[in-house]
């Protein structure tokens, strides 16, 4: 059986591939565990075995989701605030917030193709799963393994923080230094944080906490992310001018064509989707003409739509376009450019709003039971 331990950033996937790891040691056969994110690796990392063959990603390509559905495979999946997985990001590796925020609509969007291919044990991190010696339980009792309470205590004594900080620091003194990870347990340096939760209110850039928010809408359920209208708004964006949040969102045209505005290569889960373009022109007499488009860098995809819009004839009809993504570890980017017509003016870019009109990676969560 596969067993595929699949989470978003900083939610707790690499405890519970440890946790696997560890039952599967407890269950007499012999397993194997790897990280593994596209079929063309998982071919090439399998071996035969009676146990368990244990996977960790934070992304699964098409194919592999089609493997994994002929196959017998369960996967266990972490979710947590995105607001929070950003905090943890960033204090971590002194990531970019556009980036992990990328890297999290990358993992929401495999999880939301997975749901209705493989049986799902989810685990929110805002339930403490990770306090609880009930969660080896679970986790036992998904993977179709008997434990003895001694067994379940074993485990879970063993994945508490200041034994995984211990472990962290032996296999840190004995190791290349140009490998900063544990290949076997893939626990790295900083790896164990402080676990707390709302943590973003406090320690998340003032700019970007509403662009999150609007970006992931954590108070829903993440495993239909996004069901619901989203907002990537102009904090996710890249400009002609280099401008960082806090950002003024005026962007002058000059009558040279030019991009202007690009980004903010996020992904989206397969299907079909309205995006508006939020562009109010400030001076409707004197408003340009922009052109919009929409690329994916799936294969086979590219250009999606192209058009040009007259901001002073109010053709605002024309900044929402429908489209469909075919594949969800595609990149999506908008852009907006000025055209070399020689009229000047000035417009307000409010970000891209994001509607889905339904498709294959937007279904029924029914299958997945939360564990409290």
């Amino acid at each position: 059986m596969i067993i595929l331990c699949i989470g978003m950033q900083a939610s707790g996937s690499t405890w519970v591939f440890n946790v696997v790891r560890s039952i599967s040691n407890k269950y007499g056969k012999k397993s194997i565990s790897f990280f593994c994110e596209e079929a063309k690796d998982f071919v090439d990392y399998v071996d035969i075995v009676d146990g368990f063959l244990i996977v960790k990603c934070h992304h699964v390509d098409d194919k592999f989701i089609k493997l994994l559905s002929m196959m017998d495979s369960k996967a266990i999946v972490t979710t947590r605030d995105p607001r929070d997985c950003v905090v943890s990001q960033l204090e971590r590796f002194s990531s970019r917030i556009i980036d992990v925020a990328g890297d999290l609509s990358r993992s929401l969007s495999s999880i939301s193709m997975l749901l209705n291919s493989i049986d799902v044990l989810p685990l929110s991190y805002e339930n403490k799963p990770f306090d609880d010696v009930q969660t080896v339980k679970n986790i036992a009792h998904f993977m179709g393994v008997s434990l003895t309470e001694e067994d379940c205590q074993s485990i879970f004594d063993s994945m508490q923080p200041d034994v995984i900080k211990k472990n962290i620091e032996e296999f840190k003194d004995n190791i290349d230094n140009n490998l900063w990870f544990d290949p076997e347990t893939h626990w790295h340096p900083n790896h164990v944080g402080d676990g707390a939760t709302g943590k973003w209110e406090q320690r998340l850039p003032e700019p970007y906490r509403d662009s999150l928010t609007q970006a992931f809408m954590p108070d829903s359920t993440l495993f239909q992310w996004p069901a619901q209208e989203i907002l990537w708004d102009a904090n996710m964006f890249y400009y002609y001018d280099d401008r960082v949040a806090p950002l003024s969102r005026e962007v002058v045209c000059n009558g040279n064509e030019q991009c202007l505005i690009w980004g903010p290569y996020f992904h989206l889960p397969a299907g079909h989707w309205t995006i508006e373009f939020l562009i109010e022109p400030l001076d409707p007499y004197t408003a340009p003409v922009v052109k919009i488009d929409i690329l994916s860098s799936g294969q086979g995809q590219g250009m999606i739509e192209l058009r040009s819009v007259n901001l002073a004839a109010d053709e605002r009809t024309k900044l929402s376009v429908d489209i469909e993504n075919f594949n969800h570890l595609s990149r999506i980017e908008a852009r907006v450019h000025s055209t070399g017509d020689g009229r000047s003016g000035r417009f307000r870019f409010n970000g891209i709003r994001i509607r889905s009109r339904g498709g294959r990676g937007l279904r029924d969560s029914g299958r997945a039971a939360l564990v409290q």
